[in-house]
């Protein structure tokens, strides 16, 4: 677990530093890379600034049925769609 920690801290700090230099976008490229983790996450960072193809990408992760990658990308789509904002906590 303490890997995919430090894997997801470096994620969130190449994140804050592409969002500080406005060139997110260059993530883009991401979107063919073969391994479905990496273009959700991609997707994911990009998903305020070209929401249509980021979508696209996540939806199509959610539809390959290839789990865990798709639910987490299904859940994605269900805060995007604004379906999980009416969720009260317990």
């Amino acid at each position: 677990m303490s890997k995919v920690n430090r894997l997801l801290s470096q994620v969130f700090d190449i994140n804050a530093e592409l969002k500080s230099r406005d060139q997110r976008i260059a993530l883009r490229k991401l979107f063919s890379n073969p391994d479905p983790w990496v273009r959700l996450n991609a997707a994911r960072i990009i998903l305020d600034i070209a929401p249509i193809e980021a979508r696209a990408v996540i939806q199509a992760i959610a539809n390959s049925k290839s789990y865990p990658v798709a639910g987490d990308a299904g859940m994605c789509l269900s805060f995007f769609d604004g379906e999980l904002s009416n969720l009260k906590a317990p």
